[in-house]
C-alpha cells in the first residue's frame, strides 16, 4: 500500500506546488526486445495506475546473469538518460532483491549532486546491522511505502507528501 501515490508525489516534484507530471523514469532489468513487449507491457501496467507519461529503461539479455551485471546494465541506462537530461535532479527507488541498492550506490558515486535520495523496498529481510551500513551510504531501506515516508536526511528543498490515500498518518518527507 503507498507506493501509487508515493510515485504520483514523486512525479509531481519537490516543494509545496507541485510540477508537471511525467518525469517518471522506470528503470527494470527486464530485457527490451525488438517488438517492444517489455515496455508495452510495462505502459500498459502503468497506465492502470494511473502513470500515462513516463520513461521506461530495459535491460538485456547480456546482463541478467548476476546483480553485479544487472546493476552495470542499470547504470548504462541512467548515464545516457542524464547526458540527454542534465539539468534533472533524480531519486531512486529499488527493492534489496537484484542490485538495486548497488546500482543506487553507484549512480550517487556518479552523480552526487544529481541524485537526491536512494529508498530501497526491503523484500528479503535485511539485517539491521545491514541497514545501518547502507544507511552510512545514503541509502534508506524501508518495509512499506508508508515506512519510506519517515523523516530522513534532507536534500536541497524537496519535500513530497505520500500517504494521504490509504496511508493516513505518512505526512510529508524532506529528500
Amino acid at each position: 500500500p503507498g507506493v501509487v501515490e508515493f510515485y504520483r508525489q514523486l512525479d509531481l516534484g519537490p516543494g509545496e506546488a507541485p510540477g508537471r507530471e511525467g518525469d517518471l523514469v522506470f528503470v527494470t532489468a527486464r530485457p527490451g526486445d525488438r517488438s517492444g513487449v517489455v515496455e508495452r507491457t510495462t505502459r500498459q501496467t502503468l497506465a492502470k495506475a494511473g502513470f500515462r507519461r513516463a520513461a521506461i529503461l530495459t535491460g538485456s539479455l547480456l546482463n541478467v546473469h548476476s546483480d553485479a551485471a544487472i546493476a552495470e546494465k542499470k547504470l548504462e541506462n541512467f548515464s545516457r538518460y542524464r547526458r540527454l537530461y542534465p539539468e534533472y535532479r533524480f531519486v531512486w527507488t529499488g527493492d534489496s532483491g537484484q542490485g538495486d541498492a548497488h546500482f543506487g550506490e553507484a549512480m550517487r558515486q556518479q552523480a552526487p549532486e544529481a541524485v537526491l535520495g536512494v529508498f530501497i523496498h526491503d523484500v528479503v529481510g535485511t539485517s539491521a546491522e545491514d541497514r545501518a551500513d547502507w544507511g552510512t551510504r545514503g541509502e534508506r531501506f524501508f518495509d512499506s511505502y508508508a515506512g519510506a515516508a519517515r523523516p530522513g536526511p534532507r536534500g536541497p528543498d524537496g519535500r513530497v507528501a505520500v500517504g494521504e490515500t490509504g496511508n493516513a498518518g505518512c505526512g510529508r518527507f524532506a529528500i
